[in-house]
C-alpha cells in the first residue's frame, strides 16, 4: 500500500509540474487592453511638450494626434495617470522596439512611484537603452520609485545637473 501511495504522489506531482509548464502564460492588461493593444494605442500619442529642471528632472506632456481635430479637452494617456494597476503592462512596454513607447512606459511607472517597485528588475535591465533620452528617463524613474537601489548602482541627484549616475570606479 505504502508504494502504490508513494507512486500516486509522484504522478500527481509530475502532472503539476507538466500543467505549470504547459500552461499559457498569462497576459497583462489594463483597462481591458493587452500590451499589444497598447503599444497600438501609444502609436495615436505624440510628446507635445518636454520640459527638464534640475528640481525635477525631464517631464513630457503627450497629446493624442487627434486632440486637435476636435474642440474637447485634451484626452489624458490612461497609462500616465498613475495607477498602480498598470505595472504590469508598463513593465512589459519598456521591452518595445519602439523608443516612443519605451519612454512612455518609463514615464507611466515614475507617475506610479513606489508602487511601480515590481518593474525595478525590469527598470535596472534598460539603464543601457540605446536612446539616451529613454535612458535618462528610465534612469530618473528608477530613482523615483525606489531612490535606494538607484543610489546604490550610481545614480544621485545633483542640485546643479540634476539625475546624474556615477561611471562604476575600477
Amino acid at each position: 500500500m505504502g508504494r502504490r501511495r508513494l507512486t500516486l504522489f509522484a504522478l500527481m506531482g509530475l502532472l503539476a509540474v507538466l500543467s505549470m509548464w504547459l500552461a499559457p502564460e498569462r497576459v497583462p492588461t489594463y483597462r481591458g487592453q493587452t500590451v499589444t493593444e497598447w503599444e497600438t494605442e501609444i502609436g495615436n500619442w505624440e510628446p507635445f511638450l518636454t520640459s527638464w529642471s534640475n528640481k525635477t528632472g525631464r517631464r513630457t506632456w503627450w497629446v493624442r494626434q487627434d486632440a486637435f481635430d476636435s474642440s474637447a479637452e485634451w484626452p489624458q494617456m490612461p497609462l500616465l495617470a498613475g495607477n498602480s494597476d498598470s505595472v504590469p503592462v508598463l513593465t512589459r512596454l519598456l521591452g518595445s522596439q519602439s523608443r516612443r513607447v519605451r519612454l512612455l512606459a518609463a514615464e507611466g511607472l515614475e507617475s506610479i512611484g513606489e508602487d511601480a517597485r515590481p518593474a525595478i528588475p525590469t527598470l535596472l535591465r534598460r539603464l543601457d537603452d540605446p536612446d539616451p533620452e529613454t535612458r535618462q528617463q528610465i534612469s530618473q524613474t528608477l530613482y523615483r520609485v525606489d531612490q535606494v537601489t538607484a543610489e546604490r548602482i550610481g545614480l544621485r541627484w545633483d542640485r546643479m545637473l540634476g539625475l546624474v549616475r556615477r561611471e562604476s570606479e575600477p
